[in-house]
């Protein structure tokens, strides 16, 4: 029996095929045919959302605001302390002060201060004691709040950002006459109350604890104890507290200025506040200027104002003539001030240091003479903040 097998052109022996010839081409992988697969990583990325700029933080306990040691009074010591450490929000601890002393006498420039002395309402008539807080003027501060049975006041910003912040600061004297665990729970139900009411509100307290069991406090709120070295002797009396501890970056310490037994606490920002800038627009009133200013009213024709019979004319007038004259001997110049700037920073100070910018190297006499000029300013305006 005879078979015949036929085969499929496309599956026939290879001897039998054709050969063709066929380019060499590089495989290219079918990506549609993948499967994905999600990676994670471990590591804590830090998100818009979750992380925002905070005010950077400064806890001192002074004893005393109002003293003076070695001719420098205490206030201008910290005023230092503030301004070499660029410091938002400083809660200071053992103020010393009594209800009938004046803001005035302890005020900082550019700075608030918020007050909660030991015999405020008259409920501890012992002297020293007492806390107050001091706040940069370009944070927004909302509520304030005074403790009537402890030495704590509370205030509450509103941030740049739109968050809320609250900062508790608190002395915690060796001897007082109240349970600790009463003054546990006071802490922690008023900050339950502004947490009800405001759930994303950032809670930051602290001061001079002294025994204050924190790892209780710790327990009960919640929050995270950002202190971990000695801030007298060996001890540790002067912590901070606070429920966003990834929105800061580790205390560390410092020596103030001013004589005390205790070592300063400084609280990085994760992200510092920017400093808020404003378009201030100012009058050149130098002595050259006014003078030159004189001179131009002085050639002026006149003729025109008296001669005019109608008031409104002659008023319309001498205004136009006084304007033209001042805005030429007197030019208006816009600048950009910081709320960082120096007390002794003035419009002024910074239309002459933007016009040295634009002075050549090789110009000596012109640089000699604008910075005569700009450290004369800048000691006058030293010398009129000395005197208020």
């Amino acid at each position: 029996m005879k078979m015949i097998i036929q085969y499929n052109n496309r599956y026939q022996p290879l001897r039998n095929r054709e050969k063709k010839k066929y380019p060499v081409t590089s495989r290219v992988p079918n990506y549609k045919a993948l499967i994905p697969i999600n990676l994670t990583s471990t590591r804590k990325v830090p998100s818009r959302e979750s992380g925002f700029a905070v005010p950077k933080f400064m806890f001192i306990n002074i004893c005393s605001l109002a003293k003076t040691k070695n001719r420098v009074r205490a206030v201008v010591a910290l005023e230092a302390d503030l301004v070499n450490n660029d410091i938002d929000v400083c809660v200071v601890s053992e103020s010393h002060l009594k209800p009938e002393m004046p803001d005035a006498v302890v005020t900082i420039h550019n700075y608030s201060i918020f007050r909660r002395d030991r015999s405020w309402e008259g409920r501890d008539m012992r002297a020293k004691g007492g806390v107050a807080i001091y706040v940069r003027n370009n944070l927004k501060v909302i509520d304030i709040y005074r403790s009537s049975l402890y030495e704590l006041i509370g205030v509450t910003l509103l941030l740049p950002t739109g968050n809320r912040m609250s900062i508790y600061g608190f002395y915690h004297p060796p001897r007082h006459n109240y349970l600790e665990s009463d003054l546990l729970d006071y802490l922690i139900n008023i900050s339950d109350d502004v947490l009800d009411k405001y759930p994303d509100t950032v809670i930051v307290c602290g001061g001079d604890l002294n025994s204050l069991d924190i790892k209780h406090l710790e327990e009960l709120s919640g929050w995270d104890a950002m202190v971990d070295f000695s801030t007298r002797g060996n001890t540790c009396l002067d912590n901070c507290l606070t429920n966003r501890i990834d929105l800061f970056s580790k205390c560390y310490p410092f020596h103030m200025l001013t004589k005390t037994d205790h070592i300063g606490v400084i609280l990085p920002a994760g992200t510092k506040l920017k400093p808020m800038r404003r378009k201030v627009e100012f009058r050149d009133c130098r002595k050259h200027r006014k003078e030159d200013f004189h001179k131009a009213l002085a050639e002026e024709d006149w003729e025109d104002v008296s001669q005019s019979t109608n008031v409104n004319d002659a008023v319309n007038c001498l205004e136009r003539k006084i304007m033209d004259h001042m805005n030429k001997c007197m030019p208006t110049k816009t600048v950009s001030i910081s709320s960082s700037d120096p007390y002794w920073m003035s419009p002024l100070i910074k239309s002459l240091l933007k016009s040295k910018s634009r002075i050549a190297r090789s110009q000596k006499d012109r640089l000699s003479l604008i910075n005569k000029r700009i450290s004369d300013v800048i000691c006058q305006n030293r010398r009129n903040f000395r005197a208020l």
